[in-house]
């Protein structure tokens, strides 16, 4: 069960966990140009304690794994020591610092590989369901930090410190006729990436949901298919990238796989 994953150098660095492999751990694979290796390497995090890998993030030359038992650092060598604490959410790298997030909403910002008194600590309200995909992403032009919160919505706290625990409130919406429920469901803000002008926020299944810089709801865009049944159509995780110059966000959709879009602005 591969939760995150992250390209680092020639290699491809998962986390996630497995039932009759290593429980928890990071895996690796080898990158051949553009073709995966054959072969990945799991390293075990402790497959005598029940836990999971959420993400993992490269920083400072070793590879730190947010795990439901708290952080795991591995070095070149894939030797690792604990960091025990509450369940550890995202991990995210960014201007040279470690940024973390646990299912309590602390979010911890490091500058040493050792994660030994943090910087700066925030705390920006608890993610729900406890078991929710949450992330955080980071400005990087000037240090801005979003939260996901799961149905809690999204956090901002400013390069100044100022946090803002209801940045965005994620809304409640009709299930869809041809689901056998019947009633309402509320979003669920799972990632979120920056981008330029727009802040995009994937809210489960409400869509694709994009801000300007101060919070406003832009536009959202709904999966075609999504049933509040079994979930799928939810829209899980969003990254940013600019190709050709223009600013494309893309979107991973549960069973409606990978959708890309483009903010355009049309006139009223």
């Amino acid at each position: 069960d591969y939760n995150h994953l992250i390209v680092d150098g020639n290699s491809l660095y998962l986390a996630g966990s497995g039932t009759k492999s290593a429980g928890a751990f990071l895996g690796k694979v080898d990158l051949n140009g553009g073709n995966l290796g054959d072969e990945v390497k799991l390293y075990a995090i402790d497959n005598k304690t029940k836990m999971d890998a959420n993400s993992v993030a490269a920083f400072d030359g070793e590879h730190i794994v947010a795990t439901t038992k708290g952080l795991t650092s591995f070095d070149n060598e894939f030797s690792h020591w604990n960091k025990t604490g509450d369940e550890g959410k995202s991990v995210v790298v960014a201007n040279s610092k470690l940024y973390t997030l646990d299912v309590k909403g602390n979010v911890n910002v490091y500058d040493n590989k050792n994660l030994e008194n943090p910087i700066k600590t925030y705390n920006v309200g608890e993610v729900t369901p406890t078991n929710n995909k949450a992330v955080l992403a980071v400005d990087e032009s000037n240090g801005t930090i979003y939260v996901c919160k799961g149905e809690n919505g999204v956090a901002k706290i400013s390069s100044t410190g100022d946090v803002k625990t209801d940045f965005f409130t994620c809304p409640t919406f009709t299930k869809p006729k041809k689901t056998e429920l019947t009633g309402t469901v509320k979003g669920r803000a799972n990632g979120i990436a920056v981008g330029g002008e727009y802040i995009y926020v994937a809210c489960g299944g409400y869509g694709l949901v994009v801000l300007d810089k101060e919070g406003h709801v832009v536009c959202h865009r709904k999966a075609n298919a999504y049933n509040a049944k079994d979930n799928s159509g939810s829209a899980n995780y969003v990254a940013v990238d600019i190709v050709n110059g223009e600013e494309y966000a893309f979107v991973a959709y549960g069973q409606n796989r990978v959708q890309v879009f483009k903010v355009t602005k049309t006139k009223k």
